[in-house]
């Protein structure tokens, strides 16, 4: 090859590489601009949404704001729903509340960020939200009354419908007048929705009462529509008074052991039908025996503070129903109030001897107790976790036979046991409905 044609190829290659090398080490002017992203929101109320953002760079320059916008049109324009969440130079994810809304709505949104000096927006991607339908009153509904008997009746209701909020508690409201509300007589069975039922006992022969199912929400008190029903009149020859479900659930005692009597009231008015019937029966429910003794007890008087008839309970069978037939019939006097009961000797402390039922309380009459020869107190408002009735139960007769005239005697007070009426009144752990 020709040297002086080598050579020219040699410095042209130098010079290619030399012009390579000034182009690749040329300055490349990089620009970085303000960046701000919109985030999803999972954070909704029927008037309020709570709205995110993230400033990701602010660019060569400087911010004076950020916050969002935003509209029920897409894209949300202009500035009529704008929010400030801050006004620094920030770099990093924010939030901020939208407010005043309207329910069950769809609003867009969009994260900003304004540039200092010059006003200029920069803006994020669109994004969505739908605010919640605010919750309303629950939906009950009454049932027509059943099982219908001089004292006693079954009440049936459904809770369709919790409006959007949880049912905390639901039940009946009773009463002698139309349209009964929670603030009279009322019952508690339960919360949620669904069909609930409550049996009524204790009530008054011949007597017309009206009912309305309800339900709790955080919105308020709804109420089912009323159903009327009239109690049998000139009840049966024989007859079991009690305000128990028949059914033992839980079991009363005291923390630190002693002795107690329990009693449940029946006003003249309930005992009108039975004027001159004769208690011959009592029945209760012990979840012990020795060493606890049980004696059978009536007391009369407006407070119940007069004790009229006492009977020991020789022997007792834990965990069943225990039927004792009194020495001496009891004959009924309906002008005086009846507090039939039993008396609770000897117990040891954290034993709980005294069965009842699952609840609710009928308040002051299914729920009495008297510690250490105390003034009767229902057991429900002592601790309202104790919402039950004792299951204690009488039997009534109006059959023919001899007559007895109620004795004439001075009635002797109640027994006072020396106990400190302050005794701590405790559930048992124990649940007897499952032994």
């Amino acid at each position: 090859m020709d040297r002086k044609f080598t050579k020219t190829l040699i410095l042209a290659g130098i010079a290619l590489m030399i012009a390579g090398m000034y182009y690749s080490c040329k300055k490349i002017d990089l620009k970085r601009e303000i960046r701000v992203i919109t985030m999803e929101t999972d954070s909704l109320g029927s008037q309020m949404a709570t709205l995110e953002g993230e400033v990701v760079d602010v660019g060569e320059r400087s911010i004076s704001k950020y916050g969002f916008i935003y509209s029920e049109s897409n894209p949300p324009m202009g500035y009529d729903h704008k929010i400030i969440a801050g006004r620094d130079n920030y770099i990093g994810k924010y939030s901020a509340r939208a407010q005043n809304l309207e329910p069950d709505k769809t609003y867009y949104y969009m994260a900003f960020v304004e540039e200092a000096d010059v006003e200029i927006n920069t803006y994020g991607e669109v994004k969505s939200f739908k605010t919640l339908t605010p919750p309303a009153l629950p939906n009950v509904a009454t049932f027509p009354v059943i099982n219908i008997t001089g004292t006693s009746a079954t009440c049936k209701g459904d809770v369709t419908s919790d409006g959007g909020s949880p049912v905390t508690k639901r039940g009946f409201c009773i009463g002698e007048q139309p349209n009964p509300t929670v603030n009279g007589l009322h019952t508690s069975d339960g919360s949620g929705t669904g069909e609930f039922t409550h049996n009524f006992a204790g009530l008054t022969e011949n007597t017309t009462y009206f009912v309305r199912a309800y339900a709790l929400n955080v919105v308020g008190v709804a109420y089912g529509n009323q159903q009327s029903f009239t109690t049998n009149s000139g009840g049966p020859a024989n007859e079991w008074l009690h305000y128990d479900d028949g059914g033992n659930a839980n079991s009363i005692g005291l923390n630190d052991g002693g002795d107690f009597d329990v009693a449940i009231r029946l006003d003249p008015s309930q005992l009108q039908p039975y004027d001159g019937w004769k208690i011959t029966k009592f029945r209760f429910f012990p979840v012990v025996g020795d060493p606890v003794h049980f004696s059978i007890e009536i007391f009369t008087g407006p407070t119940g503070s007069l004790l009229e008839y006492i009977q020991d309970v020789e022997t007792v069978t834990p965990w069943e129903w225990n039927e004792v037939i009194l020495d001496e019939p009891w004959v009924i006097n309906a002008n005086e109030t009846l507090y039939p009961g039993y008396w609770v000797q000897n117990q040891p402390a954290n034993v709980y001897p005294a069965g009842t039922d699952g609840g609710p309380a009928i308040t002051g009459k299914g729920d009495l107790i008297s510690v250490g020869g105390s003034d009767w107190e229902a057991l429900s408002l002592i601790n309202p976790d104790l919402d039950f009735n004792w299951n204690l139960q009488i039997f009534v007769t109006n059959a023919k036979g001899e007559t007895k005239m109620i004795p004439v005697k001075t009635p002797k007070q109640k027994h006072q046991t020396g106990e400190n009426p302050s005794h701590e009144i405790k559930v048992s752990a124990a649940n007897p409905s499952n032994r």
